[in-house]
């Protein structure tokens, strides 16, 4: 099993009329020969903005084009001491691991105010070949 920082310490902020937040190209990670991720989330602050359920996603796609992007897995925000670990293996993952890995931050609800998050995630992933 191999590990990778898929986000070091970053906090990010938005508006009730900015509820998702993509991270940028330059920090996707090529996963074409790994299976298996399990993902570690820190989260050290979160502030809903008044209100909503914020969700940080992990999604996949198998080429860098934002519309073929979905979810693997999610992860309700929520401060912690402690990282939460998501697995999404491939025996039981409702979407496996394509080639392009990474997070976006976004509401299931809408905020009422302006809205932050203090986070970093690792993934752990098993090579898919000899």
């Amino acid at each position: 099993m191999h590990a990778f920082l898929l986000q070091d310490w970053i906090s990010v902020r938005g508006t009730s009329t900015n509820a998702t937040i993509t991270q940028p190209l330059d920090g996707w990670l090529d996963m074409m020969r790994y299976q298996d991720p399990v993902f570690w989330t820190e989260m050290s602050q979160v502030g809903t903005g008044g209100g909503g359920t914020m969700v940080v996603a992990y999604q996949t796609a198998p080429m860098q084009e934002d519309s073929y992007f979905t979810d693997i897995t999610t992860v309700a925000a929520a401060a912690a001491a402690t990282p939460v670990v998501t697995k999404a293996l491939l025996a039981t993952a409702t979407t496996p691991i394509a080639r392009w890995l990474r997070w976006r931050v976004w509401f299931a609800t809408t905020p009422t105010g302006n809205w932050d998050i203090t986070f970093r995630s690792w993934v752990a992933a098993n090579p898919s070949g000899p």
